[in-house]
């Protein structure tokens, strides 16, 4: 399930909410005014650009059982 962060107009709270597979249909609601309008924003991860290369979570200075030892 995606998770989607969102603003609301009414009070300016940034949020993040569950989506369902349907997620478009589901009315969102602000958690701290309950407010129903509110504004999706950018992930920090969709914004930016790649260096091309991929970093292994473990930085890659583990022995190499995981298979992604750095080259």
């Amino acid at each position: 399930m995606p998770i989607y962060s969102y603003r609301c107009v009414k009070c300016g709270k940034e949020f993040e909410y569950l989506s369902g597979v349907c997620g478009e249909s589901d009315e969102i609601k602000c958690p701290a005014c309950s407010g129903t309008e509110v504004k999706k924003l950018f992930s920090a991860f969709s914004v930016g650009k790649s260096s091309g290369k991929i970093q292994p979570p473990c930085g890659g200075g583990c022995p190499g059982s995981c298979g992604l030892r750095r080259k």
